[in-house]
């Protein structure tokens, strides 16, 4: 997986801000330590790799095959080293093989909660060479240099590293993602009497604004297990300041004891064009943002409020994906296995499904649509035990 990227590594016969070349492993575990922590805060924000079986002039020598790291052994390190908060970097080794040679790559994932420090002291004067790596110290990596580990980071690099965690120089859709997943920090201006705006306590200046469209009335079959069935629909904005930074439609269920956005779209090519009503089912995917405003707005403290079961009620007709190669995966399976959906969908009793009749709407392509999320659903059951 890492071959050709390592091996252009090698090939640049440099040391950069995310890579860095050893010869082989020591024993001395707080140079690894060390190492690790500044790779994990890196400036670039990108994954970092420590790469064994290369020497000083960039030739590849390889390693003893008893003489790699084993994860146990990455693990057994790090187990021991008490990170600040408890945020530990996510730290994996690999092997690989180049020009019949063994090599280890330690790889340290980019992430947002730099900047990594310590909590205690690790290492001794009596041992490691007397290097001590120094609890609240930030270190981090310039070019192909590392923090000495006498010192700490620049202040500048420092305000970097504390940036990047809260999203600061990132866009404002980027850095309102962020804030959403901290609910405890939102709250519902008391000053609006028309629309619902929930603003951020520490940003103010992100919102979103709940506003009834008093235009739609119209009936989808996702609410009609609800014991009131009757729609509420709105638009849904998050701003900065008065931009819009995002929209999507929300909908009360019954009669307002839960709010959610509309869930996506997604139709289905089971038949020739023009030769069937299209069938589509509806799906989050937790990787969008539709999907932070669905959870955002979830009240999940009381498992039997009346929220809860609406809630429920609602997600027995959709399907939640946890990222776009889980969705893209999932959708290669239905059409792969076509012809054993749509039979099963032909086959459905839809008599079994109970819905409310509307006026001037077709029930039954409502108990189809009803139908085909019920097949899917098991499909998709079956789809997550042969991945």
């Amino acid at each position: 997986m890492y071959e050709n990227l390592i091996r252009s590594l090698i090939k640049s016969k440099k040391e950069g801000t995310n890579w860095d070349f050893k010869q082989e492993h020591t024993d001395n575990d707080v140079d690894f330590v060390h190492d690790v922590i500044c790779m994990a805060n890196n400036l670039e924000f990108i994954d970092s790799y420590l790469i064994y079986g290369v020497s000083n002039d960039f030739q590849i020598v390889g390693l003893e095959e008893s003489k790699t790291m084993t994860q146990v052994n990455l693990n057994n390190i790090l187990k021991n080293v008490k990170f600040a908060g408890d945020y530990k970097p996510v730290v994996f080794v690999d092997h690989i093989e180049l020009d019949g040679k063994l090599l280890d790559i330690v790889i340290i994932k980019a992430s947002y909660n730099t900047p990594y420090f310590l909590a205690e002291d690790y290492g001794s004067l009596q041992k490691n060479h007397g290097k001590i790596i120094r609890a609240n110290h930030i270190y981090t990596r310039n070019n192909d240099s590392n923090t000495d580990i006498n010192k700490s980071a620049s202040i500048h690099q420092v305000e970097q590293l504390w940036s990047r965690k809260f999203r600061l120089q990132e866009s404002p859709l980027s850095q309102v993602e962020y804030y959403l997943d901290n609910k405890e920090n939102w709250k519902v201006s008391p000053y609006e009497s028309i629309n619902k705006i929930t603003y951020n306590i520490n940003r103010p200046e992100f919102t979103i604004e709940e506003v009834y469209d008093d235009e739609n009335d119209a009936y989808v079959f996702f609410i009609l297990n609800q014991c009131d069935t009757s729609p509420g629909w709105y638009y849904v904005y998050i701003k900065y300041h008065q931009t819009i930074l995002y929209s999507v439609q929300g909908i009360s269920l019954d009669g307002g004891r839960a709010f959610v956005t509309t869930p996506n779209n997604k139709f289905l090519e089971l038949y020739e064009a023009n030769t069937s009503e299209p069938l589509s089912y509806r799906y989050y995917r937790k990787d969008e943002l539709n999907y932070k405003l669905f959870d955002f707005f979830y009240d999940k403290r009381d498992e039997y409020s009346e929220q809860t079961i609406a809630i429920k009620r609602f997600m027995e007709n959709l399907i939640i994906f946890e990222n776009e190669e889980e969705f893209n995966s999932f959708n290669d399976y239905i059409d792969y296995n076509k012809q054993k959906i749509k039979d099963e969908i032909e086959n459905f009793q839809l008599d079994k499904i109970i819905m409310p009749e509307i006026s001037g709407y077709r029930i039954e392509y409502f108990k189809k649509l009803k139908s085909v999320i019920i097949v899917l659903k098991k499909i998709f059951e079956e789809f997550k035990t042969i991945e």
